[in-house]
């Protein structure tokens, strides 16, 4: 039986919830309203009516604020910015549910613009108050909302590279995925950039406004696209709801090319990668390379059985906010720990950083233990913990050990 998936994408502007079972989206503004003299919360377009009219007050942008970890007085009373998006994650929840008939899904995917720990954590624990299991709550970027709604498509779709526009009141991102295939590896990769290119969408209430953001469009279209193959060209957000006012932006992007429109591209994303995690046996056979994810491998080389192989410490595709390890070895006649830091770009050099072993106390021979620890700050950070472990009896565990930082990236 297929669990009972939601991806949900959130940004400042608009928050979309996809559920796979019937693959309807529900879309609703990022703001929420709180009744005046009453406990009455509203959300999306009934926010700003309510709003209007007088009778509430209106909180909007609910992802910046918490990131930032502001708070908003609503009737006297302080909350909380991840308070407010608590709220919010519940009514828009409980209205999909309403709307589609459904009981509560077995997995939530949120897909957010830029993985950032802190509003992971925050996300994560409104879901947990709200009644869902951690283990049923994922975190992702939208880089990798994109990738699994494009692999989730037929080859023909990503045998090229793939370009994704994003336009948004005041911003416009651009995103692009590419595949590497070898008989070894599959690797998928996608990146963004925020471009200067961004205009206001009221531009296109008029016809003088709408032909300039369409020169606008045209001018980056045309800078980004030349001298590339790409199979296909995605559009998503409310500025490309209709493109009846970008002819010539139209007329670049689908010169052989194929392209899709899809407003609710990141919640479908997210709701994909929900399946595979609901999955007994994972769906998609590759390593995603994107933000929210490590690219380089690290591994220390161990003597096992009288050969030397590599153990790995953590490998390019993993969440970098999940990426832990603990290991201990026997430091045996060794005056360092070597990492050894594999980027999968071919492109890039190989590494090896040497940590070395003067603050452990002296010891005979195979009886210095060593308890390894790793985690990452980010996905160019990994954070190295080595502290004696002692031997038994013979040599009691010591104070001695160290942390250091480990740049992945030159």
């Amino acid at each position: 039986m297929t669990a009972h998936v939601f991806g949900i994408d959130i940004c400042d502007y608009s928050t979309s919830i996809v559920s796979y079972a019937d693959d309807k989206a529900f879309r609703f503004p990022t703001a929420i309203c709180k009744e005046k003299d009453a406990e009455g919360w509203y959300v999306g377009e009934e926010a700003y009516a309510m709003a209007l009219s007088g009778r509430g007050v209106i909180v909007d942008k609910l992802l910046n604020l918490t990131i930032r970890g502001g708070t908003a007085t609503l009737n006297g009373t302080k909350y909380q910015g991840a308070e407010i998006l608590k709220y919010f994650l519940r009514l828009i929840i409980d209205i999909s549910l309403e709307k589609l008939k459904v009981g509560y899904p077995d997995k939530i995917v949120v897909s957010i613009p830029k993985i950032d720990m802190d509003i992971v954590d925050r996300i994560t624990s409104c879901l947990v108050d709200l009644g869902y299991l951690k283990q049923n709550i994922k975190v992702i970027s939208r880089c990798e909302s994109f990738i699994y709604y494009v692999m989730s498509q037929g080859k023909e779709i990503w045998n090229n590279q793939v370009g994704l526009f994003s336009l948004t009141d005041a911003k416009l991102t651009y995103y692009e995925l590419k595949v590497s295939k070898s008989a070894k590896r599959f690797i998928v990769y996608a990146e963004s950039k925020d471009m200067d290119e961004g205009f206001n969408l009221d531009l296109l209430n008029n016809s003088a406004g709408a032909k300039m953001a369409d020169k606008i469009l045209t001018a980056c279209a045309d800078r980004i696209l030349k001298k590339k193959v790409f199979s296909t060209i995605m559009l998503t957000e409310k500025g490309f709801e209709t493109l009846d006012w970008a002819e010539n932006f139209k007329r670049i992007i689908c010169s052989r090319r194929r392209v899709f429109s899809d407003m609710d591209l990141f919640a479908r994303g997210a709701c994909v990668r929900g399946v595979d995690l609901a999955s007994d046996k994972p769906i998609f056979n590759f390593i995603c390379i994107c933000d929210g994810r490590l690219d380089t491998d690290v591994s220390i080389n161990i003597q096992r059985k009288d050969k030397e192989v590599p153990l790995m410490l953590a490998k390019a595709g993993q969440a970098w906010n999940e990426a832990k390890a603990s290991f201990r070895i026997i430091a045996d006649s060794v005056p360092d720990i070597e990492l050894h830091l594999q980027p999968i770009d071919i492109y890039k050099k190989k590494r090896s950083i040497k940590i070395p072993l003067n603050f452990m106390p002296a010891r005979a021979q195979k009886a210095m233990r060593l308890d390894i620890k790793t985690e990452f700050k980010n996905a160019g950070t990994m954070v190295l913990s080595l502290e004696d472990a002692g031997f038994g009896d013979i040599y009691k565990k010591s104070e001695a050990g160290l942390v250091q930082e480990v740049d992945l990236w030159d």
